[in-house]
């Protein structure tokens, strides 16, 4: 228990610390928040989540964005996930009369057509690759957003969506 605290101590820690440290924008380019916001990611120790060490290293990569930029993001966040499909929920019987609940993944095509008819048509709707912010195979997507990149990833349950600065020099909000 101590040391998976510690743990998270440590990469609460670290982020902050890589966040404090960038570089800030050329002067043309917005103010940049003057206090970099704080993220805290729990990856706990033990539990099978390999994909939280590549979530802790992406964040550290990328951009810091101004409060308004910040701003702009989470209300498209809001409007992506409000438009993501859901899986559809299936019942597959364990035992008599117990069965386990199982919801299928949306496909990358009804995402992205979901994504379009909000209007977010400059998406990238994929499969999670090996080092994604996301699970490898689930539907993964990034929506840019001036500055800003929303990312996403549709497993059919609940949206799984954040708001992060873009990649550096001129990267994108994922990697091709």
């Amino acid at each position: 228990m101590k040391r998976g605290l510690l743990l998270i101590f440590g990469i609460t820690v670290l982020i902050w610390a890589v966040l404090y440290l960038m570089p800030s924008p050329s002067p043309k380019a917005a103010t940049p928040v003057e206090e970099p916001s704080l993220i805290t990611v729990m990856c706990v120790e033990g539990q099978d989540n390999p994909d939280c060490e590549d979530y802790v290293r992406d964040l550290s990569r990328r951009t810091r964005l101004t409060e308004a930029e910040q701003q702009a993001g989470e209300a498209a966040r809001l409007r992506i996930e409000a438009a993501l499909p859901r899986g559809e929920v299936r019942c597959r019987p364990v035992e008599i009369g117990l069965c386990a609940k199982e919801t299928s993944q949306p496909g990358v095509d009804a995402v992205r057509e979901a994504l379009t008819e909000a209007g977010f048509s400059g998406s990238i709707v994929r499969l999670a690759r090996f080092k994604d912010p996301a699970p490898a195979g689930r539907v993964m997507l990034a929506v840019p957003v001036g500055r800003a990149c929303v990312l996403a990833y549709a497993d059919g349950t609940s949206p799984h969506a954040w708001v992060v600065g873009a990649l550096p020099n001129g990267g994108g909000c994922l990697t091709l």
